[in-house]
């Protein structure tokens, strides 16, 4: 079964898993609880709605957190099943940025879990969605 995402502002509730707020040090982000949760899936899915009339989604900039002694793989995985990005295991407390180039329709992100409840993953603290057509660029909402 696949698990969702929860939408949070501030610290997560488990101990060593993550910086103490949002990207920038507010606002909300997404993340998995994995207490009691070790090798699941995680998805959170962004339609592509805001670019569907400029051609699709050609790249997005987000902001992710990866700390915890357990952590797992964090993937962009595209509408068509392509996975565009990937990176697993302890990256430090801090927000890291990344841009992936996606272009698809829509895309989505995945999280496995690693084996214990220290693989809480945070993101995406997504920033924008850039669109095919350069002019139209938007901040989506997920």
């Amino acid at each position: 079964a696949t698990l969702s995402w929860t939408r949070k502002q501030g610290s997560t509730p488990s101990s060593s898993t993550g910086p103490p707020n949002g990207f920038g040090g507010s606002g909300h982000y997404y993340f998995c609880e994995t207490s009691s949760q070790s090798g699941k899936v995680f998805t959170l899915a962004y339609d592509g709605s805001a670019c569907a009339s400029a051609g699709g989604v050609s790249s997005i900039d987000f902001a992710y957190s990866m700390y915890g002694a357990a952590m797992g793989t964090l993937e962009v995985i595209t509408q068509e099943g392509t996975s565009v990005w990937s990176m697993t295991g302890d990256q430090g407390q801090d927000w890291l940025r990344k841009t992936v180039i996606v272009s698809s329709a829509s895309f989505y992100f995945k999280y496995k879990s690693g084996s214990t409840y220290k693989s809480d993953v945070r993101a995406p603290s997504l920033e924008r969605v850039a669109s095919r057509a350069l002019s139209s660029r938007a901040r989506p909402s997920l």
